[in-house]
């Protein structure tokens, strides 16, 4: 199966030309001088074909005809009359969605609403009024079939599970994934038993909008500093799990609910959330090639870890329970920042040469004097 990136802008420049996410500079130009005009038939067929030889899949009309029906395929043109009936044409957009779709299929997103989770994060322009009911569903899925996979009475209440019992569970949650095993991100059973028994049982708790500083710092330096780093980070998904309750709680106006989360959260919300997601990606990626993080070396173990990390961020169920947490956390903490402006505070802090403790000792009480302008 095809590994799918992207990059974390809508579209780039290359030696002066814009070139299309989802697209090489190839099919970019048969966009652009070959189809501005074409019947559905003549899309398809060239949809198929270009899809056939560079992701493997095929394109049909039936297929079309689906994306169109779920608002995934800009609508065709009207350009006249043939008698009584109107005569439609598809433009270059029809030609580089079709693409854009045929490379996701290529690589097992299949699904509607996945899709539609997929296209958004990737900022292929699909409005965000499209994507709430479909990453809402996605979401749902995805929880449910984590609870079926772990089929105990005991993740969803608070009474002490037997040490047998627990053997059990821990097996059905599965083994962690040798990279990460040897990266040292190993945690107790208890702890992943009890971080989703919170997001399962306990309201979202957006009341929490600020991070302990001094208690990162001291998280970090610790020897056993990746358990310590699980257990300040974990009350932060309180409630993330829940997708069945909202239902019964129609007389609060309270957002305890990622339900109701996902229904108040403004467009730009959504969109800033995307343009975290996509940031976090790019920022991880940057990582593994640099081989350093603020100043400190990372282990190859770490750059392993960190790879592994981002093809599955990148790929439904993650992108979507990510998408959601970065919701969640814009409500907690507030917005990242724009894009730009983090940019440039990262370049500062590269020339700089400025390492993670430093930058936790300006979060402190700004002891070193930052401008991302200078």
């Amino acid at each position: 199966m095809r590994s799918c990136f992207w990059s974390a802008s809508p579209c780039g420049r290359r030696s002066g030309k814009v070139v299309v996410d989802g697209l090489s500079t190839s099919d970019h130009r048969a966009v652009s001088k070959r189809h501005c005009e074409l019947t559905k038939a003549e899309l398809v067929g060239r949809i198929d074909r270009r899809a056939r030889a560079r992701y493997g899949v095929s394109f049909k009309i039936a297929l079309l005809n689906d994306l169109m029906k779920n608002g995934l395929m800009p609508a065709a043109t009207p350009v006249g009359r043939s008698g009584k009936a109107w005569r439609y044409r598809y433009d270059a957009r029809a030609y580089r969605r079709g693409l854009q779709i045929a490379r996701l299929r290529a690589a097992g997103v299949v699904e509607r609403d996945a899709l539609t989770v997929e296209l958004f994060l990737r900022a292929y322009s699909l409005p965000p009024f499209l994507v709430r009911p479909a990453l809402w569903a996605e979401f749902k899925w995805s929880i449910r079939s984590l609870i079926a996979s772990v089929r105990s009475r005991y993740i969803q209440n608070s009474r002490e599970i037997p040490a047998g019992h627990m053997a059990a569970l821990q097996e059905r949650l599965g083994p962690l994934d040798p990279t990460f095993e040897e990266a040292g991100l190993r945690l107790p059973p208890e702890v992943y038993v009890s971080s989703i028994r919170s997001a399962l049982s306990e309201p979202l708790n957006l009341s929490m909008t600020s991070i302990d500083v001094d208690r990162l710092s001291a998280a970090l330096s610790a020897s056993d500093w990746w358990g310590q780093f699980a257990a300040m980070v974990l009350p932060y998904l309180s409630g993330s799990m829940m997708v069945g309750e909202a239902g019964l709680d129609v007389g609060s106006s309270q957002i305890d609910y990622v339900e109701k989360l996902l229904a108040a959260c403004s467009n730009d919300e959504l969109a800033t959330a995307q343009t975290t997601f996509a940031e976090m990606l790019r920022f991880a990626r940057a990582t593994v090639r640099s081989g350093g993080l603020l100043g400190m070396p990372v282990s190859q173990e770490w750059r392993d870890a960190i790879s592994k990390a981002v093809l599955a961020a990148g790929s439904p169920p993650w992108s979507s329970f990510l998408l959601v947490l970065f919701l969640m956390l814009e409500r907690q903490i507030g917005p990242f920042g724009n894009p730009d402006e983090v940019q440039k505070a990262m370049n500062w802090i590269s020339d700089k040469g400025i390492s993670f403790p430093q930058i936790l000792e300006l979060l402190r009480g700004n002891s070193i004097e930052f401008s991302a302008s200078e």
